[in-house]
């Protein structure tokens, strides 16, 4: 936010229930949305974590990670 000279302290609108919100216009559907990911990230995590080993999970939250930073720039920049 210091770098885009925006005020550190003012409430942004680029988080992602704001990006799902923006396209469904509907607090329903934004909720379900993020629901449904969150239990699907949570599953691939606890998956992985059980039946493989912690590497694995840190491998996949590590490309998790790189997937969310790519869409962010791409959709937000």
């Amino acid at each position: 936010r210091m770098i885009k000279n925006k005020r550190i302290f003012e409430a942004g609108q680029d988080h992602l229930h704001h990006l799902i919100f923006i396209k469904t216009r509907s607090t329903f559907y934004t909720s379900c949305i993020m629901s449904f990911m969150n239990i699907f990230m949570f599953t691939c995590g606890y998956l992985t974590f059980t039946y493989f080993n912690s590497l694995t999970s840190l491998v996949l939250f590590i490309v998790y990670f790189f997937i969310f930073h790519f869409l962010r720039q791409k959709f937000i920049a």
